[in-house]
């Protein structure tokens, strides 16, 4: 089950637009699996840019790496250093304290080209399935 309130990419990246205009984002608990417990995380500081579709970090795990993708054009306002430090908080809570980074986008965010939960459930159903 993955949160309700969440968008999601098909690269495994959850979305949530905060009132202040920011987007937080973190790695679903589908891509964080994936790569098995995790032994490094790699993230942006603060005032980096960011680019729709380039890494701007990866989680490294014991089965593998996972790119971390961002959706949108921005600016790196928040890092969760402490994932970084402590990377089991990541899969303890991926989709609260496992926050991994806060985008300031280069454009007024708009989360309706992202996927709802219900979507990305059927991604990851289909994704099993191979």
């Amino acid at each position: 089950m993955v949160p309700q309130d969440l968008r999601f990419t098909q690269h495994h990246i959850w979305c949530r637009l905060e009132q202040d205009g920011t987007v937080t984002l973190g790695a679903t608990e589908y891509a964080l699996r994936s790569v098995g417990d995790i032994i490094y995380v790699d993230l942006p500081d603060v005032d980096d840019d960011v680019l729709i579709e380039v890494p701007f970090g990866e989680i490294e795990g014991v089965d593998g790496v996972h790119d971390l993708l961002s959706p949108f054009d921005g600016v790196v306002r928040k890092v969760n250093a402490e994932n970084v430090y402590d990377p089991d908080r990541i899969l303890e809570d991926p989709y609260g304290q496992g926050w991994l980074i806060s985008l300031q986008p280069e454009k007024p965010p708009s989360l309706d080209n992202l996927l709802s939960a219900s979507d990305y459930e059927q991604l990851v159903k289909k994704k099993r399935k191979r």
